[in-house]
């Protein structure tokens, strides 16, 4: 039985906050030996997702939740994720870490009127 491995981008990862849900943030994760692949701490919410294929041994990473990438509500705009291999029958398993580096996206500003009508001098 392989001892499983696991390699992860070595870099953060930069992913604008107004990425869609379900669309991928990178496939740039690969492993062999392993038999079930999921995020093992930094996402205690859920908010994201592995898709992997252990026939090709490679593995995507989307997110489920819209909020999770908003920079202006995150306390830090790197989230650190870790990732861990099993190999399902032995118990033997490997694990690393993937950082993701939220970017902050112009947003068009949104106009809140307490009043339904007002006026700017001429001169103004």
């Amino acid at each position: 039985m392989l001892t499983p491995s696991l390699s992860l981008p070595t870099s953060n990862v930069p992913v604008d906050e107004d990425l869609p849900v379900g669309d991928t943030i990178t496939s740039g994760i690969s492993f062999t030996g392993a038999d079930s692949l999921w995020i093992s701490a930094g996402d205690p919410n859920g908010d994201f997702w592995l898709d992997y294929d252990t026939d090709s041994g490679t593995a995507s990473l989307t997110h489920n939740w819209e909020s999770a990438l908003d920079f202006e509500e995150l306390a830090s705009n790197l989230i650190t994720l870790t990732i861990q291999a099993d190999d399902g029958t032995s118990g033997t398993s490997t694990s690393g870490t993937l950082t993701l580096d939220v970017q902050n996206v112009a947003e068009a500003p949104v106009l809140t009127a307490t009043q339904t009508t007002f006026s700017i001098p001429e001169d103004a």
